[in-house]
């Protein structure tokens, strides 16, 4: 009869019949189905048994052997008793080899238990089939012991079994003991005369056995005592080495001695995966890595950081294997890889942290606008609307769950569908407007072609100017100072008016008295044009204007000389124009003077050169700002746009943005750049919206477009990936490629990829707290992929290159479904590049609400299935997820008759560091990480990176 219990970390056999070929032939079969079927790497045989046939004990034993070439352990435990055949499976177990105190055991030689007759010859047959059977069992126990203690055999604590007292012992014990050792008195033994017999067997066994260089030792020690064939206590048994322990202590396997080998990535803590050493073929490796598993389930130590350490001991120039790494991205959410990895690093390796610096040309730069997506053909050819296409596609690729990109990617649906629509119809119109703005700079904001704007749509477009950085921020000084001088000209222009009204009434009041009296009217029309058009206050009054005005634009009274002297002349004509007679007209007089201020405002307002464009923001940054300036006021937040919307002096429907983009492009665009220029596209698009503000007069309709189009500038004009998240025609870019006389793509992986001469690991550490970090995490990795996969020397020689690396630990965070850089995308081309990834994520119900969201479609969940058929090997520690538990189900194979393995010990109950592990050979298997493993030759990088990862847990 037998007995299966099964456990989360083994599985316990209890053996209580006799050792027949009946029997042995069903404990086999069942330790195979505990193997292969539930994939236990510890199968504990519990006995209690009699004994029983030689040919039973044989078939056993060296099914015993099979199943350690397989690397499984079959540890044994005596119960109440173990004799004959079932006291040699005991002492021929892995350790621990354990027995209680009451137990009895009983070793001999075989025995025949035949009741016929023997003839001579048979006889002679008989002993020597015994001698035989009797010379391999002897040396299997001898070999046995030999192997847990003989010498070079580096003894663990605790596996010695503890010395036992003399009261441990049995008259028989001490029988055996003295014959042993040679000592045989014929009377009975005294405590010291027992001490002395003990320890002179304790010598034998230690000088004679374990200290041999061979087991030759052993093999007599046992050849002799098998011929007392009696009955021993358990403390005999492990003075003799037949067992380790006289206590049923668990404890855990001992590390296996790690070896690497050249080719491959050795990554000793996943030997229980990768068996025997851990090293990993690069094509296994390259089919990527996935890791899911709860908070505290280890997946991160047991998982991540073993692969950080893998990655480098290969990225050292040092390693002379040939699997070598030259690059690797990390993603650091949990901000506790970096110290480790900066510890771990040898000289050669370098460590560089990807930082963002707000508005400031320094930290991580990146362009979206790289490879297939470059928009410079478009730009090139003017084909603005297909630029603001390509922009707003590659947007939505890293925030599908963006309601306004929904459309873009085909879930724009329900009632809002027309206005998503229109809304992202909108947001393109404005970023294909402000492509022309900004490729047309220099020809829109020449001071010669703004002179027939008026002035508050040229406060606008040179507000525009400032912000995007190609005028000076002291334009801003000027703009100001223009509209208080036009201010102070207005109000005197007032006065004057009234004064000029009230002389003239007074003067008409007087000429219809003396037309009554009857007396001549004397009009000395010469002496009136000599006087002043302005009284002496007046005069004053507008000199002190001028001078404030000059001050303020050259902000100071001693500053920019050289603007001053610009000023002059127009200072000159403005003097003349105060001391104006009044035959020249008032208005025709104000109407210049306000022009000499126009003309100082242009010049204080001129545009930087090339080489001092000033760094901005990104291009949906500038979009917003410029929808805001143009197309619609304020920012949505705190204003009330509908609020915003005014009406002109003569009291008809015009909007003031609505109209401001018209005569933009009426009176400026269309008059300054020539038809040629394919632009018309873009100004009927611009008219289509202004006519639904202003023809149709619906402006209800008009910002409940804007309402949708919101959401496209959003994400990428918020401040942190306004300053990393480029799309390659910013002002600022466009004129220093233009000086550098290349493309600045803002690629920091480029020139790493391929490098022979020591790895870089780059660590970007997200904030999880805002969503703007993980979307600068989200760009960092498609960038790296497609540098990848756009580098022409991989695309060529990509199993020969060096390896590169995508590490993420709670990658759902930054997961995307893109056609290219999505994971479901890159796992399945990349591995023919040199690349592999290892993510780690806590379900499957993060991925699918990270890709989707509310708007989470089958096309997603394809992508999620996708992602998995393409990684090789999956890890699965413990998890409550239930899509999770779905999937281990699926992946675990199926026994005939019998509970899944699963069924019996759920993935919920994995202790720290337990895995289910699918491998890319179609194994399926249970196993503990091995966190005490080490390289065999371990250099210094290893032995710092496993203080590092020791100091932080």
């Amino acid at each position: 009869m037998k007995k299966v219990d099964f456990g989360l970390d083994r599985a316990t056999v209890t053996i209580m019949t006799e050792i027949t070929e009946e029997s042995m032939i069903n404990l086999v079969s069942e330790i195979e189905r505990l193997i292969f079927g539930y994939f236990y790497p510890r199968v504990e045989l519990h006995i209690s048994s009699p004994g029983g046939q030689l040919v039973a004990l044989d078939y056993f034993l060296d099914a015993i052997t099979r199943f350690r070439q397989q690397g499984v352990r079959i540890e044994t435990r005596a119960l109440t008793h173990a004799y004959s055949a079932a006291a040699a499976i005991l002492s021929l177990g892995d350790e621990p080899r354990t027995a209680a105190g009451s137990t009895l055991l009983r070793y001999h030689f075989h025995r025949v238990t035949e009741s016929q007759n023997l003839t001579a010859r048979k006889a002679r047959e008989l002993q020597r089939v015994l001698t035989y059977m009797d010379r391999k069992l002897t040396l299997r126990l001898a070999e046995r012991a030999y192997q847990g203690y003989g010498r070079g055999n580096n003894v663990r604590e605790g596996t010695r079994p503890l010395e036992s007292d003399l009261e441990a012992f049995s008259g028989a014990d001490w029988v055996i003991m003295g014959g042993l050792t040679g000592l045989l008195p014929g009377r009975e033994l005294e405590d010291e005369e027992m001490k002395s017999c003990l320890d002179a067997l304790r010598r034998r066994v230690a000088e004679d056995c374990e200290q041999r260089g061979e087991p030759s030792g052993f093999y007599h020690l046992y050849d002799q005592f098998f011929e007392f064939d009696t009955t021993i206590t358990p403390a005999l048994a492990g003075e003799l080495r037949l067992i380790d322990r006289l206590a049923d202590d668990a404890e855990e396997p001992p590390a296996s001695e790690v070896r690497p080998r050249e080719k491959g990535v050795t990554i000793p803590e996943w030997h229980p995966i990768f068996p025997p050493n851990g090293v990993i073929d690069p094509a296994d490796l390259c089919r990527h890595v996935i890791v899911f598993g709860e908070t505290g389930s280890g997946k991160t130590q047991s998982a991540i950081l073993p692969v950080l350490k893998a990655i480098l001991h290969q990225a050292n120039p040092s390693y002379a294997g040939t699997s070598p790494v030259s690059c690797a991205v990390v993603i650091d959410p949990k901000k506790e890889l970096l110290p480790i990895l900066n510890n771990g690093a040898s000289r050669g390796v370098a460590v560089e942290v990807l930082e963002t610096h707000a508005e400031s040309e320094d930290g991580l730069k990146l362009n979206l606008m790289i490879g297939d997506w470059s928009i410079a053909r478009d730009l090139a050819d003017n084909d603005m609307l297909e630029a603001a296409n390509k922009i707003l596609k590659r947007c939505a690729s890293f925030k599908p769950a963006n309601s306004a990109f929904q459309t873009i990617l085909g879930r724009g649906a329900g009632d809002n569908a027309y206005w998503k629509g229109q809304g992202v119809r909108l947001a393109q119109t404005i970023i294909a407007f402000l492509l022309v703005v900004l490729k047309f700079r220099a020809v829109i904001l020449d001071p010669d072609n703004l002179n027939d704007l008026a002035p508050y749509v040229k406060t606008r477009l040179r507000a525009f100017g400032i912000i995007a950085g190609f005028i000076a921020p002291g334009a801003r000084r000027a703009d100001g100072a223009y509209a208080d001088v036009t201010r102070k000209l207005g109000r005197i222009l007032n006065q004057v008016r009234i004064e000029r009204d009230a002389e003239e009434a007074r003067r008409e009041r007087k000429e219809r008295y003396l037309r009554d009296m009857g007396e001549e009217i004397d009009a000395d029309t010469e002496a009136e044009g000599r006087k002043p058009l302005f009284d002496v206050d007046t005069r004053r009054e507008l000199r002190q204007a001028w001078k404030v005005y000059v001050d303020r634009l050259c902000g100071g009274p001693r500053k920019k000389p050289a603007l001053r002297k610009r000023f002059h002349s127009v200072g000159k004509e403005y003097a003349e124009l105060v001391m104006s007679r009044k035959t020249e007209g008032l208005y025709d007089v104000m109407g210049r003077l306000e022009a000499c201020a126009g003309a100082c405002w242009d010049r204080a307002c001129a545009m930087l050169p090339d080489e001092s464009i000033r760094p901005c923001r990104n291009l949906i940054k500038l979009a917003s700002d410029f929808k805001n300036l143009f197309f619609g006021a304020g920012t949505g937040s705190a204003i009330d746009e509908k609020g915003q919307w005014i009406r002109t002096e003569r009291g008809k429907g015009r909007h003031k943005h609505i109209f401001l983009a018209h005569r933009l492009i009426e009176d400026c665009l269309r008059e300054c750049l020539p038809e040629s220029q394919g632009l018309k596209d873009v100004f009927d698009e611009v008219d289509y919206f202004h006519n639904l503000g202003y023809m149709r007069n619906d402006p209800e309709h008009y910002m409940g477009l804007f309402a949708f189009a919101k959401p496209c500038f959003i994400d990428f004009s918020d401040s942190g990936p306004a300053d990393v998240l480029f799309f390659g025609c910013e002002p600022f870019l466009a004129a220093r490629n233009a000086l550098a006389g290349r493309d600045e793509d803002f690629n920091p992986f480029a020139d790493k990829i391929n490098a022979k001469d020591g790895g870089t690991i780059f660590v970007y550490q997200p904030k999880l707290g805002h969503d703007r970090d993980p979307l600068i995490a989200r760009v960092l990795k498609a960038v790296f992929f497609e540098t990848v996969l756009g580098d022409v020397q991989r695309q060529e020689n990509g199993a020969d290159m060096p390896l590169v690396a995508y590490v993420a630990d709670e990658f759902h965070r930054f997961i995307t479904s893109d056609p290219v850089h999505g994971e479901q995308s890159f796992f399945d081309t990349c591995r023919s590049f040199g690349a592999f990834c290892v993510v780690a994520s806590q379900s499957m119900s993060s991925l699918h609400h990270a890709l989707g969201g509310d708007s989470y479609t089958n096309k997603d969940a394809k992508a999620v299935e996708i992602l998995l058929n393409n990684t090789g090997t999956k890890l699965f520690f413990r998890t409550t997820d239930r899509a999770l538990h779905e999937t281990i189900e699926r992946l675990c194979p199926l026994t005939p008759s019998l509970p899944k393995v699963t069924q019996v010990r759920p993935p919920s109950t994995l202790r720290p560091g337990e895995c289910y592990a699918v491998v890319t050979d179609g194994r399926f298997l249970r196993c503990r990480v091995d966190l005490n493993a080490s390289y065999c030759n371990e250099n210094a990088a290893g032995k710092s990176f496993a203080n590092a990862a020791t100091r932080n847990p």
